[in-house]
């Protein structure tokens, strides 16, 4: 019922009739990771780091990858993105056993968050998003131990 509406229409479809643009950047999108799957099937070993993102634009062959998983695939391949995945899910875990201490709790429920902002967007690869989320669940994890201290 709201599909029709100016808000939907704008904010979450991104489709503004009068905006001017020939191009609809919902198909861009869609384009990246079809790009990006592509790429994948070609260097499965990754094709390096700032192949992608922001730091390709400075070479001859700009990627955006619109897809954190896709992303950290496209630069480190099916390897390394597996390793990501290890990391990820394994600091996930222990911050879910730890859910009885407030910190460990709001970190995982903001990973969770960033899991899912990650299918939509590069979401690691804000420096900001990344020191204090990593830095956080460190402090949530590891917070008397003196072998750190």
């Amino acid at each position: 019922m709201a599909r029709n509406t100016s808000f939907i229409s704008n904010i979450v479809l991104h489709e503004n009739p009068n905006g001017g643009s020939s191009v609809n950047s919902n198909e861009g999108h869609l384009s990246s990771i079809n790009d990006s799957f592509i790429q994948l099937m070609k260097q499965p070993l990754g094709a390096g780091i700032g192949s992608t993102g922001s730091a390709s634009l400075l070479g001859k062959n700009a990627e955006i990858v619109e897809n954190q998983y896709l992303f950290v695939a496209h630069e480190a391949g099916w390897l390394g993105l597996a390793l990501f995945m290890f990391i990820f899910v394994s600091i996930m875990i222990r911050l879910w056993r730890l859910r009885d201490d407030w910190l460990a709790l709001g970190i995982f429920a903001s990973g969770v968050g960033l899991a899912i902002i990650g299918i939509f967007l590069p979401v690691w690869t804000d420096d900001t998003v990344s020191i204090i989320w990593w830095g956080l669940a460190a402090i949530a994890l590891f917070p008397n131990n003196k072998d750190y201290n």
